[in-house]
């Protein structure tokens, strides 16, 4: 009877799990950003695509022909909102040539700046960077790579959030382009958290628990 109960708890508490990560996915159509645009800063609206206050967006970041010899200063991967101070993630090209987070001027987003993502770029080698953003309200979790990176929670500053923006900032030197090509693909967008809550994961963990005393029972 207990063997039982704990396989079919375990079975539920992990479907309760996946399913917190499962969102309908809408591709962002039209011209995506990339390096061979003629404006510096692409800013993309999500508006359209993200109609509750809850929202998530994907998107595949790939970055070729890399020289760190060129440009300047911190180039910019990608911001979220619509202003040139929103948070951003930036290389410090200079010095440990690291993703980081860059938390905007004057801005208190809760995560201290240059936070390391665990990327790292190099001179000749080509990157390809899997992003997924969650963002409720205010609040935004951003993951990297499946997740297989650090992921990042932080406070947005802008009011209107459902925009991204690609490729540079508010400054000459902070130019993705200065450093190297790079495209943006499979840009989609969904209302819903498309990041499994703590509690689901928490859940999940219970749930693994549970195998293990169902075979320490048996």
């Amino acid at each position: 009877m207990n063997r039982t109960l704990l396989t079919a708890a375990f079975a539920a508490l992990t479907l309760g799990a996946v399913q917190a990560t499962e969102v309908s996915w809408t591709n962002v159509t039209g011209t995506l950003p990339s390096s061979t645009q003629s404006a510096n800063r692409q800013t993309v609206d999500l508006s359209s695509y993200a109609t509750q206050g809850t929202w998530s967006a994907a998107f595949t970041m790939t970055l070729t022909n890399v020289d760190l010899a060129s440009g300047a200063g911190w180039p910019v991967l990608f911001g979220i909102g619509g202003s040139t101070d929103d948070p951003r993630f930036v290389f410090n090209r200079t010095s440990d040539r690291k993703l980081v987070f860059s938390d905007g001027s004057g801005h208190s987003s809760g995560l201290a700046n240059a936070t390391d993502t665990g990327i790292t770029i190099a001179t000749g080698e080509d990157l390809t960077i899997d992003v997924i953003i969650a963002v409720t309200g205010m609040q935004a979790s951003v993951y990297f790579n499946g997740a297989s990176e650090t992921n990042l929670t932080f406070t947005l500053q802008d009011v209107n959030p459902k925009q991204l923006t690609f490729g540079g900032q508010n400054t000459s030197s902070q130019l993705l382009s200065s450093i190297a090509d790079w495209e943006v693909s499979n840009l989609r967008v969904a209302d819903g958290q498309a990041i499994p809550e703590p509690t689901a994961l928490a859940l999940l963990a219970l749930g693994v628990a549970g195998v293990a005393l169902r075979r320490r029972v048996a």
